[in-house]
């Protein structure tokens, strides 16, 4: 029997333990849900690739993350140090700087420019774990405060056969009504007609994908708010990207992904 291809999900988080809530959540109650719609997906004879559950921790150097507990998954962690060593620009580089010092900003979108690195590079933490397992066919992250209602296997089983390079949430190109403005504006090099935006809580990034972005931050040294630069750039280098809700008739009556936005709960997929 052919070997399956792998696909891992990263669920990203900055709290640790998992004992804590945040935002009213109980986030070992959806790391559990996540790992048992894997489980259930590995199970079926039919399947066409095999998951992995990954926690994706990023600012490890705070806390102690080889106190593990007992998930039965996969730990990746990645620190500020790790990202800047594998040569990715940050938004408190000297050459980050450099770049936006000569981009047209709207005052909304200079806030972003001092905030935290991994709250502006989101996709950080899969080009980190990419660099170290390239072996993936798919990519998935599901932020800390996004969680699946109803069957997770089958919300997967739904995706087996769609082959998009990006699949995200309010993917669009600058300037249709309800676009995600500022964040078209936090990209250097593109013109705005050429700008794409989208939601980041949960996607999916195929090997392709990653691979294009890791070179395309190395060598081309591209920059920009994620929910900004990650289509832009792939749509700029033909790859394909779209929306989850592309298949909703598929998937919704067998399982959503739900985020908690500020208190808010959004479908994103």
């Amino acid at each position: 029997m052919a070997k399956k291809k792998k696909c891992v999900i990263l669920y990203r988080t900055h709290i640790w333990p998992f004992k804590q809530s945040l935002k009213g959540m109980d986030l070992q109650a959806i790391l559990i849900e996540l790992h048992r719609g894997v489980n259930e997906y590995n199970e079926r004879k039919d399947r066409k690739f095999d998951y992995e559950l990954c926690i994706l921790f990023n600012e490890a150097g705070n806390v102690n993350i080889l106190n593990r507990d007992s998930y039965n998954c996969d730990y990746h962690s990645f620190t500020h140090q790790d990202i800047r060593a594998a040569g990715f620009l940050t938004n408190d580089c000297e050459e980050f700087k450099a770049i936006f010092s000569k981009v047209d900003l709207h005052k909304r979108a200079e806030r972003f420019l001092k905030g935290k690195p991994f709250w502006f590079s989101g996709e950080y933490g899969i080009l980190d774990y990419y660099l170290k397992r390239d072996e993936c066919a798919y990519y998935w992250n599901v932020e800390y405060d996004c969680w699946p209602v109803g069957n997770f296997s089958e919300y997967l089983r739904c995706f087996d056969n769609k082959t998009e390079d990006l699949l995200t949430s309010r993917y669009q190109r600058k300037g249709l009504p309800g676009d995600w403005h500022p964040w078209y504006d936090i990209i250097a090099g593109f013109e705005p007609e050429h700008r794409y935006g989208c939601y980041f809580p949960f996607f999916r990034l195929s090997n392709k994908a990653v691979k294009t972005l890791v070179r395309g931050y190395l060598d081309e040294r591209v920059v920009g708010y994620c929910e900004g630069l990650v289509p832009t750039y792939l749509n700029h280098k033909g790859l394909s990207c779209a929306n989850f809700s592309r298949y909703y008739k598929q998937y919704s009556k067998r399982c959503t992904m739900r985020h908690n936005h500020h208190g808010n709960i959004v479908h994103v997929g």
